[in-house]
């Protein structure tokens, strides 16, 4: 990982520059969020965001990612389908297997 995405958090840790703030966003995330984003080390991303799992993500919620997207004014991601074995690298980044649910009217 590219030590310029990087900043202190404590002597002895680092963390991705634009996380560690209250309006936070990584230096590695490329895009416009609501549109289109990606992350620009997705293959060799910190521990932290391997650990953090997408809702929906091996057919299970996660509700901390749902705030996250809540923050934004996105809606939730919902599993399509809940027996699917998790896809890792490119082959996530280019199949279809979450639905993003329309707020209630």
């Amino acid at each position: 990982m590219p030590s310029a995405l990087t900043e202190p958090l404590t002597p002895f840790l680092r963390c991705m520059s634009g996380t560690n703030q209250r309006q936070s966003r990584c230096a590695a995330l490329s895009g416009d969020i609501g549109d289109a984003v990606h992350c620009t080390i997705y293959e060799n991303r910190p521990s932290p965001c391997r650990e953090f799992a997408m809702s929906g993500e091996n057919g299970e919620e996660n509700d901390a990612c749902n705030r996250a997207r809540a923050r934004y004014g996105l809606p939730p991601l919902r599993p399509l389908y809940k027996d699917i074995p998790a896809l890792t690298g490119a082959e996530s980044a280019t199949t279809e297997r979450f639905a993003v649910q329309s707020p209630a009217s």
